[in-house]
């Protein structure tokens, strides 16, 4: 007998799944899949061979699979359109184009794996215990499970689900109830500017001295957008900074209610499963449950988050709104209402463009301009269809401090890591991820990690510290500490003071992190590893700020190169900021007051316009 069996984190853990794979592996064949990076490291500890599902996709199919995607997107929203899917102006099902692009990238490399998979012979297929949509495999392959049982069943493949452990149980009945409650502050009335002002001090605090002079020019900067507040505080009018939240009242809970079960509507859903299919596989009738979960997450948050823009914006009235993306549901639904009441919306950009998902990542998506850093950039998304009035060369407000740092110790510096400050360091980063498929997948991120471990593994007098991404600590934390483990490597693990670490660094290893201009900036050599498909999307490394690698004998040649040069003099700044200048324009430090004066000048023209 021959069977498969998927298993996540959670499994690998479950005695009962343990107890059931020994017993089979007794008698039988059994190919172990292992559903993403951190499964990996708990099957590697206890000695399971396994397989991951990168091994069964070919990344030739990625382009159209985007595109595809894509079309699934807008195929989706079109099909319900509806008075009801409209709120404040805003369409509901247009705004959660983004979030369900990735559902469908997902679903459509999961089609591509099952078919690749079950074109070996089993006799049954054990899938996780739990469902879909309860756990979410490393942000990647969750719905694996439900595509792979889809096709199983049309081959005659007999699918069991492995049992489900009582202490998982009991956490998923903690979190269906938690998922049914609406949020606490709910209330009854919204047409009084008092109400109103009551519910923002709910949301931000005292707004009181905001509700003073109401003719004075405000700027509205959301809280991710670094380097820009005190500019504007210390120009012509006030600066708040903002933390977008929800506020419910009970006609916005009544009709995220219709609209719930409107998509849930036997005719709608038909319609859908009509529309989006894929390889013969309607996509939507498969994923029906996994898809019912996410909207009941998505549409109550979505219209609590309307309801407070428009609140916001008839209280504070601001000059100017800021945001650093306007593409996400939340980020686009606040950007929609406010533009439909004449506030202009400036997107500044936050990291590297590396894809453009088909044309869906392209910005501004609703906003009326986005500050770029570079011509580098304001070029690639004209390229891509945007006006040339929508793109702003700016600079990176973010890196102005870099420009402004106190007096490098390094003597202080080390003892604060634990470093040897007699030793040379060696900065490797970490970055974000996003499992699409122009990209890569979670086992090459933990592959990056790897290789560039074990490459300077050979070179005892250096210490490596790996500076974790903010968003993905706990992930990361157990990756590198696995896989530094295994590979005999001792690195220190940091999760902040990226800054300092580069200073501290002879020099730095990127993949495709924005870290690597920061390094730049600081005068550190930096090593560009990318292992997929695409070479140098970042555009650094054709310009000869950075030194490609491509593979493992790459990485290990370009760092021979760096330690070579390590210690000596260091790259002239006003070199490094002559060839950066398409990417980080000037690269002076100056980058918020360029930006502060674009946003004084957008809010000047809109007041203008409010009074005529």
């Amino acid at each position: 007998m021959r069977y498969l069996l998927l298993m996540d984190e959670t499994e690998c853990h479950n005695g009962s799944t343990l107890d059931r794979l020994r017993t089979l592996r007794e008698s039988d064949e059994v190919v172990v899949l292992s559903l993403g990076t951190l499964a990996g490291i708990a099957l590697r500890k206890m000695e399971i061979p396994y397989v991951t599902p990168n091994l069964f996709f070919s990344k030739e199919k990625s382009p159209a699979m985007d595109k595809q995607s894509v079309e699934f997107c807008r195929a989706w929203y079109k099909s319900i359109d509806h008075p009801l899917m409209s709120y404040h102006g805003v369409s509901i099902g247009e705004v959660l184009e983004y979030d369900f692009y990735f559902l469908f990238i997902d679903a459509l490399r999961s089609v591509e794996i099952a078919g690749t998979l079950l074109q070996d012979s089993f006799d049954a297929i054990y899938i996780p215990s739990l469902d879909s949509q309860d756990v979410w495999h490393d942000a990647c392959y969750y719905t694996l499970p439900s595509i792979l049982t889809y096709l199983a069943a049309q081959k005659g493949i007999k699918v069991a689900r492995l049992e489900r452990p009582s202490w998982v149980v009991a956490e998923d009945k903690q979190k269906r109830n938690r998922a049914r409650q609406w949020p606490s502050y709910v209330f009854p009335s919204v047409k009084l500017i008092e109400s109103c002002a009551l519910i923002l001090r709910k949301n931000f605090g005292t707004l009181a001295t905001l509700l003073l002079d109401r003719k004075k020019a405000r700027y509205a900067i959301e809280a991710t957008v670094e380097g820009l507040v005190e500019r504007l505080r210390d120009a012509d009018g006030r600066a708040l900074k903002i933390y977008p939240s929800f506020v419910h009242t009970p006609g916005s809970i009544s009709q995220a209610s219709r609209v719930l079960q409107y998509l849930k509507d036997e005719e709608i859903t038909s319609r859908l499963c009509d529309s989006i299919v894929y390889d013969e596989i309607p996509l939507w009738r498969v994923l029906s449950s996994r898809i019912d979960q996410r909207l009941s997450e998505l549409v109550p948050n979505l219209f609590g988050r309307i309801q407070w823009t428009e609140l916001f914006a008839k209280i504070i009235r601001p000059a100017s709104f800021v945001v650093r993306q306007d593409l996400t549901p939340l980020y686009r639904s606040t950007c929609q209402v406010l533009r439909s009441r004449g506030i202009p919306v400036v997107v500044v950009q936050h990291g590297i463009l590396s894809r453009d998902l088909a044309g869906l990542y392209v910005m501004p998506k609703v906003g009326d301009i986005q500050a770029v850093w570079g011509e580098y950039y304001r070029k690639w998304h004209t390229d891509r269809g945007k006006p040339a009035e929508s793109q702003v060369v700016t600079g990176c407000p973010r890196y102005d401090g870099l420009f402004n740092l106190p007096p490098f110790d390094r003597d202080r510096l080390s003892r604060r890591f634990g470093l040897d400050p007699k030793l040379k360091v060696v900065l490797v980063a970490t970055e974000w991820f996003e499992a699409d498929t122009y990209r890569h997948t979670v086992e090459e991120e933990e592959n990056y990690i790897r290789l560039v471990l074990r490459s300077l593994k050979v070179h005892g007098d250096i210490q490596i510290v790996v500076k974790l991404h903010p968003d993905f600590q706990d992930m990361y934390q157990r990756i590198v500490s696995e896989i530094a483990a295994q590979e005999g490597v001792k690195a220190v693990i940091a999760k902040d003071s990226l800054w300092d670490l580069i200073r501290l660094s002879s020099f730095v290893i990127v993949s495709t992190s924005s870290v690597c201009v920061e390094a730049l900036i600081l005068g550190k050599p930096v090593i560009s590893v990318n292992l997929a498909d695409e070479k140098d999307i970042s555009g650094l490394v054709q310009d000869g700020l950075a030194i490609g690698a491509y593979s493992e004998d790459e990485i290990k040649k370009s760092i021979r190169k760096c330690m070579e040069v390590a210690g000596q003099q260091p790259v002239e700044a006003d070199r490094t900021r002559q060839l950066l200048l398409p990417f980080i324009y000037l690269a002076d430090g100056c980058a918020s007051q360029r930006l502060a004066e674009l946003i004084r000048t957008k809010s000047v023209r809109n007041h203008v316009s409010r009074q005529s």
